[in-house]
């Protein structure tokens, strides 16, 4: 699996946007896409069920109240918590302009790899 923004996880999850609540869009081709309310779907449930099928997760964290909870503690904890000051003059644009030519995204790096792939012989 290929690291994603260098996050330490082996899994992650999108948490659904304020247009993926209930919406409907149009897709690529003109498909039209309908999402409906995440909090209302058996989705998570399945998933955290998986999750401690496969042995990922405690059983005490299949349960959803479980990250509820987690999630307003971590809340609560951070009312008091300010962010740091930005400074704009900080930010070198020479080295940041290094950083994010110097990291491909999945796809740049998936098909540098079928294009390093062409040199090998292949067997049928």
């Amino acid at each position: 699996a290929l690291p994603i923004y260098n996050a330490p996880v082996d899994l992650l999850l999108p948490a659904p946007g304020y247009l993926e609540i209930e919406a409907v869009s149009l897709a690529d081709m003109g498909q039209i896409t309908r999402s409906q309310n995440p909090a209302a779907s058996n989705t998570i449930n399945e998933l955290m069920r998986l999750f401690y099928t496969l042995g990922w997760i405690h059983p005490n964290t299949a349960d959803l109240p479980y990250w509820n909870n987690a999630a307003q503690e971590l809340l609560t904890s951070l009312q008091e918590h300010s962010a740091p000051l930005f400074d704009p003059k900080a930010v070198n644009i020479d080295h940041l302009n290094k950083e994010i030519s110097n990291n491909p995204t999945q796809l740049e790096q998936r098909i540098a790899a079928l294009f390093e792939s062409r040199k090998e012989i292949k067997r049928f």
